[in-house]
C-alpha cells in the first residue's frame, strides 16, 4: 500500500490524499486554497478552465496531482467545504465521485459534468479491491464524514475534518462504528492537524448558538439595522440566525450567491426550513437598490451576508460601499473567525475600518471552531488505535503539535508517525 500526500500537507487548504493498492488509487478530497486564489483575484467558482490547471498548481492554489502513479479508481469527498471539493472541476479524473448528498450538491455546482454518486452513511461502496465507507462525524457543515478504505492490505481512515460535538442539532459522531473499526484494526490514520495545538476540547455549536442568539438580541435593542455574516455552508449556525430573527419578528434578507446556493441545497435535502417571506438578493448590484428601499424601516430587517473574511467582491463589501446611511444604532455581527492568512487579516481590517467610519457597532468572533482540539484528537486516537499516523491539513507547526500528542500516547516519530510534505509518498 502507498499513500500519496498530494495537497494540504504544508498548509491549511487544497486537501488531497491518494491511497494506492495493487495498481489502483482512491483519491480523497480535491480542494482549493482560497487565500491564494484571493491573492490573484480569482473567484473559487471561476477555476473550471483546464488551461489554468498548471498555473494554479504552480502558485499553490490547487493540488499538483503529478505525483500520483497508477489508475484512478474513484474520487471520494469527505465534505463540502471548498478546501476539500473546490478543485473537482479542474483536477479532473475519469472516475466516479462519491460524496454525501450535501457535498455532492456543492460539487455538482463546481463541476456539473462530474460523475457524482450521492452516498449515505453506513452504505459500503465496492470498487474492485477496495471498499469505501462514510462514517458520520460533526463539523461546521452538514454531512461531514470520515472516509474509511477497507483493502486487502489493511484499513485506512481519513479524518479531514471533524470535531466531537455531542450536542449538535444536525449531526452526530458515530462512536459505535469508530470503535468497531478500531477493533478491526487500522493500518493507517490520516488526520487533520489544525487545532491540535489548542488545549482541551472545542466548544459545542450549542455554545455558539446561544452566543449568536444573545448577540443578535443585544444588537436589536439598539433599534437599527442588524447584519450578520457567517460561513455560507454552516447550516447549523444559519438555522440559529433564522430562528432568532423569527423570534424578533424580523424579516431575513440573504445576500450573496454562495450563501443562497448553499441554503437552497440544504433546504432541498431537508437540512433547514427557510421561511417563505425570506428575501434573496443574488446579484450584488441589487444590494444598493434594496438598502435604499429600507432606509426608513431598517429595524424590521436582519441581513445575512457573505464577506466575513473581507472579500472584495462579497455582499458585505458592497453594503459598506453602497452609500447607505448608516448610524450608531446599526450593527454588524461576524459569526466567524478570520482564516489565518495575511490577505484575509488585511481585508477584514479594512472592512471593519469602513464600518467603524460609518459609526456601525461591530461584534466580532461570535463563533466556535469546527475543528477538534487536543483532547478530541487524543480521544480519536484511543478509539481507532492506528498502527501508523500521518498528520495532514496543516502547517509544519500544526503537524508538529500532532506529533507531540502522538508521542504522549506512545507513538514514535519516523517509526509509526510520519511527517509528509506535498508530493511525498509512503509505502506501508
Amino acid at each position: 500500500m502507498k499513500i500519496y500526500a498530494v495537497g494540504g500537507y504544508n498548509e491549511v487548504g487544497k486537501n488531497m490524499t491518494a491511497v494506492h493498492v495493487e495498481g489502483n488509487n482512491v483519491v480523497i478530497d480535491n480542494g482549493i486554497r482560497i487565500d491564494v486564489l484571493q491573492m490573484y483575484d480569482v473567484e473559487p467558482e471561476a477555476i473550471r478552465v483546464t488551461e489554468q490547471k498548471k498555473r494554479l498548481a504552480e502558485v499553490g492554489a490547487i493540488p499538483d496531482t503529478d505525483c500520483i502513479e497508477g489508475n484512478i479508481l474513484a474520487q471520494v469527498i469527505s465534505h463540502g467545504h471548498l478546501d476539500h471539493v473546490g478543485a473537482v472541476g479542474i483536477n479532473k479524473f475519469n472516475a466516479p465521485i462519491f460524496a454525501t448528498p450535501y457535498a455532492s450538491a456543492i460539487g455538482r455546482r463546481i463541476y456539473p459534468r462530474g460523475k457524482f454518486n450521492p452516498t449515505q452513511y453506513k452504505k459500503i461502496v465496492e470498487m474492485n479491491n477496495i471498499s469505501i465507507e462514510f462514517v458520520e462525524v460533526t463539523h461546521s457543515i452538514p454531512q461531514a464524514s470520515m472516509i474509511v478504505l477497507h483493502t486487502k492490505e489493511g484499513i485506512v481512515v481519513y479524518a479531514n475534518d471533524f470535531k466531537l460535538d455531542d450536542a449538535s442539532t444536525i449531526a452526530k459522531v458515530d462512536y459505535e462504528r469508530l470503535r468497531e473499526i478500531g477493533r478491526e484494526g487500522v493500518k493507517a490514520f490520516v488526520t487533520e492537524s489544525i487545532n491540535v495545538h489548542v488545549k482541551g476540547k472545542t466548544p459545542s455549536e450549542s455554545v455558539a448558538a446561544k452566543n449568536v442568539e444573545d448577540t443578535i438580541k443585544f444588537a436589536n435593542d439598539n433599534g437599527g439595522l442588524t447584519i450578520v455574516s457567517t460561513f455560507s455552508t454552516h447550516i447549523e449556525r444559519l438555522k440559529t440566525i433564522f430562528e432568532t430573527a423569527k423570534g424578533l419578528n424580523k424579516r431575513v434578507v440573504v445576500m450573496g450567491k454562495s450563501l443562497i446556493s448553499n441554503l437552497n441545497s440544504a433546504e432541498e435535502l431537508s437540512l433547514i426550513k427557510i421561511s417563505k417571506d425570506t428575501k434573496f438578493i443574488r446579484k450584488i448590484n441589487s444590494v444598493m437598490d434594496f438598502l435604499k428601499s429600507i432606509e426608513n424601516r431598517k429595524e424590521e430587517y436582519l441581513i445575512i451576508a457573505t464577506g466575513h473574511q473581507g472579500e472584495e467582491h462579497s455582499a458585505l463589501s458592497k453594503i459598506v460601499h453602497s452609500g447607505f446611511k448608516f448610524d450608531k444604532n446599526d450593527s454588524v455581527i461576524f459569526s466567524s473567525n478570520i482564516i489565518p492568512s495575511a490577505i484575509n487579516i488585511a481585508n477584514r481590517q479594512i472592512l471593519e475600518a469602513k464600518f467603524k467610519a460609518n459609526n456601525v457597532k461591530i461584534f466580532g468572533d461570535v463563533h466556535v471552531s469546527g475543528h477538534a482540539s487536543k483532547e478530541e484528537h487524543r480521544r480519536m486516537l484511543n478509539l481507532l488505535n492506528p498502527e501508523i499516523i500521518i498528520p495532514s491539513h496543516g502547517t509544519t507547526e500544526m503537524k508538529g503539535a500532532y506529533i507531540d500528542l502522538a508521542c504522549e500516547e506512545g507513538y514514535k516519530i519516523n517509526k509509526d508517525i510520519f511527517l509528509l510534505n506535498n508530493g511525498d509518498k509512503i509505502e506501508i
